[in-house]
């Protein structure tokens, strides 16, 4: 931080705080003693306001930066302490949905709707009932599984009386039919669902805040409620 290098390399030829070797000879001889070895990859310098945790011995560390203009820097750290613990607890990939891009938001649909499709269980009953007959009609389940099926088609555990293989045809099926289900529109719905819980749980600002006992919410409205009482 006093140095400021400008790359990792240069970070490796400063002399060490506190000792008269540098960083790499510094590195070297841990890792002479431990008998792992040991590299830093990266580094970043973060100024302005900012609130640091530490959590497992060490194993995680999170720096959370904030705009702020909260004069009260108690209510502040304590508000930075608890996002920084957020953020050590469930590991979100993002600070908003704002802040994914149209390439990954188009990954991320294609990926739920394969997802779905190879999960027919899952699938909407309209479009299952499809698959079923589809299988029975042209003999692609077992003599087995299509009496399994005729019989329990409208037991709600259906899955559980049918074969491994005849389950398979059905993801092979829903795979190949994948045209035609992504503009049926309670697929279509079903899919727009799971995309929404997903960018709930790796957005962090759209998490459900994890102490529940200071706010009912997400992370968004916990900051907002400490901005607005402070």
């Amino acid at each position: 931080a006093a140095s400021k290098p400008a790359s990792v390399e240069e970070l490796g030829s400063l002399q060490l705080a506190g000792s008269d070797r540098t960083v790499v000879e510094s590195l070297n001889d841990l890792i002479l003693v431990i008998g792992e070895n040991l590299k830093i990859r990266r580094y970043e310098i973060i100024e302005g306001d900012v609130v640091t945790y530490i959590h497992g011995g060490g194993a995680v560390g999170v720096a959370v930066k904030f705009e702020t203009n909260i004069e009260d820097k108690a209510e502040f750290v304590a508000m930075g302490k608890n996002i920084a613990m957020q953020v050590a607890a469930m590991s979100p990939e993002y600070l908003s949905k704002d802040c994914i891009s149209e390439d990954e938001l188009a990954k991320m649909k294609s990926i739920t709707i394969d997802s779905s499709l190879n999960k027919p269980d899952s699938l909407p009953k309209p479009i299952l009932t499809k698959l079923f007959d589809k299988a029975c009609a042209e003999k692609l389940f077992s003599d087995e599984d299509i009496a399994a099926y005729e019989e329990n088609k409208k037991n709600p555990y259906l899955f559980n009386f049918l074969s491994k293989e005849a389950v398979a045809t059905l993801a092979e099926l829903a795979i190949a039919g994948k045209a035609e289900f992504v503009n049926d529109k309670i697929f279509a719905g079903a899919v727009e669902g799971r995309i929404k819980k997903q960018i709930k749980e790796t957005c962090l600002l759209e998490q459900a805040f994890v102490r529940s006992d200071l706010f009912d919410g997400n992370v968004a409205g916990y900051v907002a409620q400490v901005a607005k009482t402070t």
